[in-house]
């Protein structure tokens, strides 16, 4: 299997880019009149909109979490297995 950490390690900085990329910005207040409706709506569509960007963020964020996370473990078991090797060929060569 080959694997490549630096690889994993690029794509969850990507993901965190896409993740702040996802929020959605306040967006200034619009002075509220009575007889537009379409102010409430428009502020309830910002606000739902909101929610659901930072939802989604932090779905990315977790998925970048554990992709650092699994570069690091893949990294320490190619580590471990370099230096078990290295071991052994040292004990034989004795």
């Amino acid at each position: 299997m080959r694997y490549d950490a630096e690889g994993l390690r690029a794509f969850a900085a990507a993901c965190e880019l896409h993740a702040a990329d996802v929020c959605v910005r306040d967006h200034p207040a619009v002075p509220a009149t009575t007889y537009q409706s379409t102010t409430d709506a428009v502020a309830a569509l910002n606000v739902a909109t909101g929610g659901a960007g930072d939802v989604l963020a932090s779905r990315i964020r977790s998925t970048a979490a554990d992709l650092s996370s699994a570069a690091d473990r893949y990294s320490q078991t190619e580590t471990q297995a370099a230096d078990t090797l290295a071991a052994s060929i040292d004990a034989e060569t004795q």
